[in-house]
C-alpha cells in the first residue's frame, strides 16, 4: 500500500467468513442457472486460481459489481482467499461485499475446489487500489496515480495524473516535473494515489485546511 504523508490510511471494507457454516446449496444452485455470458464466465485453464476466479465472477455478477482480482495465499489446509470487489463509479459498500461472500461461500459449497479448511475474504481494494494491468491503468485515466519505474539503471517514483495510455502501452504521466511517458514493462508497480487534502481536508501534518 502506497505510503501518505499523513496518519490516514485509505480504506478498505472487507468480510470474511471461516467455512464451517452447512452449505446453501439451493443458493449455489440459482446463482449457477442464471443466464450469463459463457465467453465472460467460462472456466479459464484447470488450475485453482482459475476456477475460483470463474466463481468469484459469477458471484460478483450475481451480485451487480465487479471483480477486480483475487488472491490465494497460506498453506492447506488454512488457505485464505481473498476476493476484491468494485464498480465502475466506485461505489461499492460493505453490504456489497456482505452479498459477494453469502453467493461465492455457496457456490464454494457446491463445487468444493479447495481441499481442507479454509477462509474466505470479500473487499474493496481501497482508496490506493493497484494499477495491475494495462487496463486499469486505461480504465482510471485522468486520476492521480503513483507509479515506481525502472530508468536508466535505477528506480524511481512519479506521482501525477494519468493522462493517458497509448496503444504501445506507454502511460502517460503529467506531474510537478512535466509530463513523462513510461513504457508498462518497466512499471515495477502502480497504484492510484488519492489527494490526502481533497479526501480529508487536512494538509499534511494533520492541520485542518481553513474553508474558504
Amino acid at each position: 500500500m502506497g505510503s501518505l504523508p499523513f496518519s490516514h490510511r485509505p480504506v478498505a471494507l472487507s468480510v470474511r467468513r471461516v467455512f464451517s457454516d452447512p452449505p446453501d446449496i439451493e443458493e449455489a444452485l440459482r446463482i449457477s442457472q442464471e443466464e450469463t455470458d459463457p465467453r465472460r464466465f467460462g472456466a479459464v485453464g484447470d488450475d485453482l486460481s482459475a476456477h475460483i476466479e470463474r466463481l468469484a465472477r459469477r458471484a460478483a455478477a450475481s451480485a451487480q459489481v465487479e471483480l477486480a482480482w483475487i488472491e490465494i495465499k497460506g498453506p492447506r489446509p488454512g488457505r485464505r482467499v481473498r476476493v476484491f470487489i468494485e464498480r465502475p463509479d466506485d461505489a461499492v459498500g460493505l453490504a456489497d461485499c456482505e452479498r459477494v461472500n453469502e453467493k461465492l461461500s455457496a457456490l464454494l459449497d457446491l463445487e468444493d475446489p479447495i481441499p481442507g479448511a479454509y477462509t474466505l475474504e470479500v473487499s474493496t481494494p481501497g482508496l490506493d487500489r493497484p494499477l495491475r494491468t494495462v487496463e486499469d491503468c486505461r480504465r482510471f485515466c485522468g486520476r492521480r496515480v503513483r507509479i515506481r519505474h525502472r530508468t536508466e539503471g535505477r528506480r524511481d517514483t512519479l506521482v501525477g495524473t494519468l493522462e493517458a495510455v497509448e496503444r504501445d502501452a506507454v502511460l502517460c504521466l503529467n506531474g510537478p516535473s512535466g509530463e513523462r511517458r513510461i513504457a508498462w514493462n518497466a512499471v515495477l508497480g502502480a497504484r492510484l494515489d488519492p489527494d490526502p487534502e481533497a479526501l480529508f481536508g487536512k494538509r499534511p501534518g494533520g492541520r485542518r485546511r481553513r474553508p474558504n
